[in-house]
């Protein structure tokens, strides 16, 4: 009697593949639109194995907390998942010529045409399926390359959550408001071409942290160690769950 053995790669929550060609999640623009290269495993008469391989997998229907779990950023930096995604956020203007962009979820910005550009604080953002209430402070992440070196973390906290879906933080006059940014020790290797990877998370207390812990010192002391700062430092347990997140890239490219 002769057996027959079924095999097949599965994406993601079982969603569809666009074809068996395998993709590399560093590089950009592999996948077509509404679909992402994702981690996809091997799957051998029903039993799933420990072999994988990245396709272009359908992407509309993920959540941030899948995001996060596909790239590896939790639970190994964020043990929490943010329950919503950003609609967009603003960063820093690139130079008075050339204002940034607005960035939504997976974008992938070419620095090339911005010359002077940095870094990106953020400068505003928008949720996208809930209105933070009204009271209480948020607070802004963004982190730089956390799980390579050099690594950076900008905050921008003690924003006072004014019940409205979009927040300005160059608006923002009052006192509390603070902004702290670290970049960590550590040598970029020399190359043409630099794709970062940026996650920025917000958070909400009802006491602003300025009055509990020493932000600054807590980044300057983890700023190598982001996992145990986001759930072991003061500032970390302070701020506690995330409520939205969002990720983006940047590439630059020298000529």
């Amino acid at each position: 009697m002769q057996c027959v053995f079924s095999q097949e790669y599965i994406c993601p929550d079982n969603t569809m593949y666009l074809d068996l060609k395998p993709c590399n999640p560093n590089d950009r623009n592999q996948c077509p639109k509404n679909f992402a290269c994702r981690r996809s495993r091997f799957s051998r008469s029903g039993i799933i194995t420990d072999e994988v391989i990245h396709l272009c997998c359908e992407a509309n229907n993920m959540t941030i907390g899948s995001w996060f779990e596909e790239l590896e950023l939790s639970p190994q930096i964020f043990p929490q998942l943010p329950s919503f995604t950003l609609d967009y956020v603003n960063i820093s203007d690139f130079d008075a010529k050339h204002p940034s962009p607005v960035i939504h979820l997976g974008d992938e910005l070419q620095v090339l045409n911005y010359p002077n550009y940095l870094t990106a604080n953020i400068q505003g953002f928008q949720f996208q399926s809930i209105t933070p209430t009204l009271g209480g402070y948020l607070h802004a992440v963004l982190l730089i390359d956390i799980t390579k070196r050099p690594t950076a973390l900008f905050i921008n906290y003690d924003l006072p959550s004014t019940g409205s879906v979009s927040v300005n933080v160059e608006n923002i006059t009052d006192s509390k408001h603070r902004f702290f940014g670290y970049i960590s020790s550590g040598t970029v290797p020399l190359q043409d071409t630099y794709r970062q990877q940026y996650v920025v998370i917000i958070y909400k207390t009802e006491v602003p942290l300025s009055d509990q812990v020493n932000v600054t010192a807590d980044v300057i002391g983890f700023i190598d160690q982001i996992s145990y700062f986001i759930s072991n430092s003061a500032t970390g347990q302070a701020l506690g769950k995330p409520i939205a997140g969002l990720f983006f890239y940047a590439s630059f490219i020298f000529t």
